[in-house]
């Protein structure tokens, strides 16, 4: 079995001495989202941990983790720009008050 963030996952036929790139390529790759490489894990039909380096065993699943860069980052990034628009008013205002002074 193969599931996370690749093109097509799910359960592919075993092939003895076949690694993760194989698995992964009979699940049409990675997707974008993948966070590749160290995301990889593989664990056997009794649930213990392999090394994603070796063959694979029957009845094994691979996990791939995703990315979550992006969506981690998006809260910062719209608070920011939330911030930095209400700087922008308060300047724009303290500049108009300040040259109505001036005039008066």
């Amino acid at each position: 079995t193969v599931s996370g963030p690749v093109s097509r996952s799910g359960v592919f036929a075993y092939v003895p001495e076949k690694g993760v790139p194989y698995y992964i390529a009979l699940a049409g790759g990675l997707s974008d989202d993948a966070a590749y490489p160290s995301s990889i894990k593989v664990q056997g039909p009794d649930g213990k941990k392999i090394d994603p380096d070796g063959p694979i065993p029957p009845e094994s699943t691979i996990v791939v983790a995703k990315n979550t860069f992006v969506k981690d980052l998006a809260p910062t990034i719209a608070v920011i720009g939330l911030v930095s628009s209400i700087l922008g008013i308060i300047a724009v205002t303290l500049s108009i008050v300040l040259d109505s002074k001036k005039l008066l």
